[in-house]
């Protein structure tokens, strides 16, 4: 069954990964919470929760691959990871029928961790049919998550190509701002 993220009672985040509690990193790294910090955010051990997610929203098939190629980029810089498992994810969804394809990424737009949907958000970037409107129409959900990580993934993932085409991303922005 898929869930819309969980709201995540207010707690206080670490300031050290030493200092997470056991059961938070587990429920993290399963996919069960939201992060609060930086700290959580960058404790989380990708290759588990790409597991315990592909499992969950529709990818198990993937599952194997999406955890090995987690692994293989665990020397990589935090967005580069985040790049890459984006990309992972794009490269498993296009191997799915178009209705199976979008269901499976509504399922990752809504899933309880925050990290899940960002790379939900960067399996967009790595989309190369998409134009600057229609990456900016998928984009602005996650642009709008709850979480600030996510949004900021959002923003990562499409100001590459919101560069290359100033002016026009910018008249397509302007109803943002009103919303």
């Amino acid at each position: 069954m898929i869930s819309t993220p969980a709201k995540t009672p207010r707690r206080k985040g670490s300031s050290r990964i030493s200092q997470i509690p056991p059961e938070i990193l587990r429920d993290l790294n399963r996919g069960r919470i939201e992060t609060v910090t930086l700290v959580e955010w960058l404790a989380i051990d990708m290759p588990t929760l790409i597991g315990h997610a592909a499992k969950d929203r529709g990818l198990a098939a993937d599952r194997a691959r999406l955890v090995k190629k987690a692994k293989s980029i665990a020397d990589l810089g935090i967005s580069k990871r985040m790049n890459s498992m984006g990309a992972f994810l794009h490269e498993s969804l296009s191997g799915k029928p178009k209705r199976e394809r979008g269901k499976i990424f509504n399922a990752l737009d809504a899933h309880p961790s925050d990290m899940v949907r960002a790379w939900a958000a960067y399996s967009v970037t790595a989309d190369g049919t998409l134009d600057l409107a229609e990456r900016l129409d998928i984009a602005r959900r996650f642009a709008a998550d709850s979480n600030m990580s996510t949004r900021e993934c959002a923003w990562d993932s499409y100001r590459g190509y919101l560069s290359a085409e100033l002016d026009r991303g910018l008249d397509l922005l302007a109803p943002w701002v009103i919303d």
